[in-house]
């Protein structure tokens, strides 16, 4: 057992068996008998740990702290929440696409504000509970499938810290994640279609027809270059933001008259410019906010940013049953309806059901593009002179 002496000086000395087995002399740095005593029973603890090759950086970490409080009253310093998580988020530059960083700033930002003056308090401070009533809070202003998000990202911040030992435990590893809701997306009839189309400018027209045409989410569409569009061939191919999987699909007769009456057709860069700068700045949230503000003009959606449930900051925005997103439930329902088998339906849409046999499978282009061009044929209305591809 350890013990300690005196050794000509005020402060008391720990003896006891090191990591080697040999025994070790070393000065606990006190005069305080008691605290000494304490101190070299944790330097024999730690020892012991090293002889039964169970050190590791967390368990010294735990013996500095507990000498560290025994001698100062308080916590050992460690890395302060907020430097930590911002330093993360500049190291994740590299390795995030633009709108996905967007999305991570926005998260880490939303929570520094949330626990406040605890930024400044070490990593380990951090507990459950507190995410858990950030949980809450986003909950009464967001939607879960938002608030999901956010959790996820939080949790890989600190699974970070856990890996490079700099904190103990994850508090957000178990926090429990709310399902979403089960709010049946519907696909727009024909009407509604041209009533979007004839409320749109040109970029929103060609948006909008590629994905009802293609089943592209809103991400992948906005962030087209005219290097993705093969017109001669007649397809698109881009690699999915959401799944990293790489997508041909077949262009429309329709898409394709289309996207050559555009102005970026002669210049070349981005299929739509104005919605491809948005996206990068700020995510899919402001294209969803202009495409709302469309819905909202054919009398599809609530006004923007106006109707809210409840009061204050709690209060959530009122919510639709459409979206953008119900263009791909469209473009579906509508293969699906002109004969197409579901194997074609899946292959188009790009589903991450019956991944494992896509990798091995892929439809003919021809019967591909045959389906593509059975969807109904909208009759494309004027676009509006209005700029509608301005945040609302």
């Amino acid at each position: 057992m350890a013990s300690i002496h005196k050794n000509n000086g005020p402060n008391w000395y720990a003896a006891y068996y090191g990591p080697e087995g040999t025994r070790c002399f070393k000065s606990t740095g006190t005069a305080d008998k008691r605290l000494a005593l304490q101190i070299a029973l944790q330097y024999e603890e730690t020892a012991k740990q090293a002889r039964a090759e169970r050190l590791t950086m967390k368990r010294v970490r735990d013996t500095l702290s507990g000498i560290y409080a025994s001698v100062h009253g308080e916590e050992l310093p460690a890395d302060e929440t907020g430097p930590f998580l911002n330093d993360w988020l500049e190291r994740k530059e590299s390795e995030l696409a633009d709108s996905s960083l967007v999305n991570y700033q926005k998260t880490i930002e939303a929570f520094l504000d949330f626990i406040g003056p605890r930024k400044s308090k070490p990593l380990d401070s951090i507990t459950k509970t507190i995410v858990t009533d950030w949980r809450d809070s986003l909950l009464k202003r967001v939607s879960p499938g938002t608030t999901r998000k956010q959790i996820k990202i939080l949790r890989a911040a600190f699974n970070d810290a856990v890996r490079e030992e700099r904190a103990r435990e994850n508090p957000a590893a178990h926090v429990k994640l709310k399902q979403n809701k089960s709010q049946t997306r519907l696909p727009f009839t024909d009407m509604q279609m041209v009533s979007l189309l004839g409320a749109a400018n040109q970029e929103w027209q060609g948006m909008i027809l590629a994905a009802y045409t293609t089943g592209a989410r809103l991400g992948d569409i906005a962030s087209l270059d005219w290097d993705n569009v093969d017109l001669q061939a007649m397809e698109i191919h881009f690699s999915a933001i959401k799944t990293g999987q790489g997508m041909v699909l077949p262009l429309s007769d329709q898409l394709h008259e289309c996207l050559i009456k555009l102005p970026s057709y002669d210049t070349g860069g981005p299929v739509f410019p104005a919605a491809k700068a948005t996206y990068t700045r700020a995510g899919s949230s402001s294209l969803s906010k202009q495409f709302r503000k469309i819905m909202h003009d054919v009398g599809l959606a609530p006004k923007p940013n106006h109707r809210k449930i409840g009061d204050g900051r709690d209060a959530k925005r009122e919510t639709s049953k459409y979206s953008f997103h119900c263009l791909r439930h469209s473009f579906v329902s509508n293969l699906k309806m002109s004969g197409a088998g579901d194997s074609i339906a899946k292959e188009l849409a790009g589903h991450s059901s019956d991944a494992v046999s896509r990798i091995y499978t892929h439809g003919d282009p021809v019967a591909l593009r045959a389906a593509v061009n059975k969807l109904p044929k909208l009759n494309l209305p004027s676009a509006k002179t209005d700029k509608t591809d301005k945040t609302p």
